[in-house]
């Protein structure tokens, strides 16, 4: 594999990423949404249950919306510029 090869799959990972970090933002809110109708309407012993599983995967989820997922795609972005300027040169 060349490394306009790499260059171009790097590429696409960062559009890639980018858009399923978009798409996962709008999904999780619209669960949250759909969490705050139902929270007054739900609340017994499966909900306790329940939120025993959700809490721990909700504090991931905004931990990789906000942290995890925007500083994947600024590395790949910083490892595409520093590939481009190997492959075109500092002027480009």
């Amino acid at each position: 594999m060349s490394m306009d090869d790499v260059y171009e799959r790097a590429r696409r990972l960062e559009q890639e990423l980018s858009r399923f970090n978009d798409s996962l933002r709008a999904s999780f809110t619209e669960v949250e949404q759909s969490h705050s109708h139902v929270a007054p309407l739900w609340d017994d012993s499966m909900r306790r249950e329940y939120d025993v599983t959700w809490k721990p995967l909700e504090e991931t989820m905004h931990d990789y919306m906000r942290r995890v997922g925007p500083r994947y795609v600024e590395f790949l972005i910083e490892r595409l510029r520093h590939l481009n300027s190997y492959l075109h040169g500092h002027g480009s």
